[in-house]
């Protein structure tokens, strides 16, 4: 558990890395350089690569941390990106940071520290069904896909909150998918977990 905590908090740091990074990056690009240009134009600023290693960290560090610990705990701690970007734009980028988001962090933290206290899940299954996979996959799919056309329309603060809506779906999908990759490796190594495709660890997958 110790080790599930320290690499989800590593992967946090490193999301949060990812994230300032890409921004600077893409506010720093020349006024003339928007569409595809500014797809071709960041990827050779060195400050947009950056980001991208750091997202690639934090990909390794959120799955160390699933292998090591329960998605109950892991992920719940991811949240802690909010309180790294907010530090790291103040005294990395000296950017003033207003008290309403320093507030925000203030019960995020405790919130987060209620969650941890409190929250212990039971029930489930450590192996679902390919079936269960299926009707998981089908239903949290529809409702991305059902939030990215709402967000194509509509205020700005309205498209955020729904594309981060969407966004937060995905990373869940994501981080199960990723925690039973995880959980392949172990038992069966990088052969293993490249040739059977299936997540249902009770059966045979049809060839």
């Amino acid at each position: 558990m110790t080790f599930a905590v320290i690499f989800a908090l590593a992967a946090g740091f490193s999301n949060a890395v990812n994230v300032l990074t890409q921004h600077k990056a893409s506010i720093s690009a020349p006024t003339r350089v928007k569409g595809w240009r500014l797809a071709l134009y960041l990827p050779r600023q060195p400050l947009w690569l950056l980001g991208v290693a750091a997202a690639v960290g934090s990909f390794a560090f959120q799955a160390l941390a699933l292998h090591n610990g329960p998605m109950s705990v892991v992920q719940p701690l991811l949240v802690t990106e909010l309180i790294f970007v907010l530090v790291l734009r103040r005294v990395w980028i000296h950017q003033d940071v207003a008290r309403a988001a320093w507030a925000s962090v203030g019960v995020v933290c405790v919130a987060l520290a209620v969650f941890l206290a409190v929250g212990e899940p039971t029930g489930g299954s450590a192996a679902p069904e390919a079936n269960q996979w299926l009707s998981a996959g089908l239903v949290v799919g529809g409702t991305i896909t059902v939030l990215v056309l709402l967000g194509m329309r509509g205020s700005p603060t309205r498209r955020a909150a729904v594309f981060a809506t969407a966004a937060a779906l995905t990373a869940s999908l994501e981080a199960t998918f990723l925690k039973t990759a995880t959980q392949t490796f172990s038992t069966s190594g990088i052969g293993g977990m490249l040739a059977d495709w299936c997540p249902d660890r009770r059966s045979a997958c049809p060839s």
